[in-house]
């Protein structure tokens, strides 16, 4: 059910635009505020999301990390003002909105494939769309394939001219052979 058009506008303002894309199977490292008597510090957890709940103001994301041998799932909600930064670590390739098949999964069966989204890179925790990249990556490979694509024809062309070369030297042979077997 929708909310209201007074709560949408109210909700806006605290909605946070700072955070990057990320969906469940992505490894991320979430900058988390603390607070311990009047002491605040910032916690790193990175694990990896198996599912990302919600809209607007109440959308929520669930991280799981192996502590100790342990296996911990930590709920945050993603607009508070309790998450400093999320950094997207690695992009998981997975086929599913939400992985609790992790749960019953350990050690090298419960890793996930990374993948790269559409020209999408990742360095060092930020997401960088980069286009040109993508292009000169594309053109690179395009040249590589016709410098291929001359060389078979160069070799064909060789082999072919090579089997010319080499037929009329059998053909006498073979002439030759005929008239020592006629005389």
């Amino acid at each position: 059910m929708h909310a209201s058009k007074a709560v949408q506008k109210v909700e806006k303002k605290f909605i946070r635009s700072d955070l990057p894309e990320f969906r469940a199977g992505d490894t991320v490292k979430v900058h988390a505020k603390i607070r311990e008597g009047n002491k605040e510090r910032i916690q790193v957890v990175e694990g990896v999301v198996i599912k990302v709940q919600g809209s607007g103001i109440g959308r929520s994301l669930t991280v799981r990390k192996i502590s100790g041998g342990i296996g911990v799932e930590i709920l945050y909600p993603l607009h508070s003002q309790k998450i400093a930064k999320i950094e997207v670590v690695n992009y998981g390739k997975v086929r599913q909105s939400r992985i609790f098949y992790l749960r019953n999964l350990t050690g090298r069966a419960a890793r996930i494939k990374s993948c790269d989204r559409l020209g999408k890179k990742v360095q060092l925790g930020k997401v960088v769309l980069d286009k040109e990249a993508v292009a000169k990556e594309a053109a690179e490979k395009e040249a590589h394939e016709a410098k291929m694509r001359e060389q078979a024809e160069a070799a064909t062309a060789k082999k072919a001219e090579e089997a010319k070369t080499a037929e009329p030297a059998s053909v006498s042979a073979d002439e030759n052979s005929d008239k020592n077997k006629i005389s």
